[in-house]
């Protein structure tokens, strides 16, 4: 997705699943930037684990990428900071 994601509820769940179901058809790898990602809820973060294991199962890598703060120490007090894939400062993926 292009533009960065600012939240990441379940008010904008629909919304970005929407958007991204029609862009995302064929990409072997898939950025998501989190920069400016200002609320996170459970919703959002089930949602980002399902579009991880959906894009797997078609031979896609989800990237979460410039990950804020904010989004960051949510995933890693929920134990999940090791099961997505985040990039940090200076890595990139195509």
């Amino acid at each position: 997705m292009n533009a960065p994601v600012k939240a990441l509820t379940i008010y904008e769940v629909a919304s970005l699943e929407a958007a991204f179901t029609a862009q995302i058809q064929e990409q072997e790898s898939l950025k998501l930037d989190l920069s400016q990602l200002e609320e996170l809820d459970s919703a959002g973060v089930q949602w980002l684990l399902a579009l991880q294991a959906r894009k797997a199962r078609q031979g896609c890598t989800l990237y979460l990428s410039n990950i804020s703060d904010l989004a960051l120490e949510a995933l890693k007090r929920l134990g999940l900071s090791a099961v997505l894939n985040i990039e940090t400062q200076g890595e990139g993926h195509a």
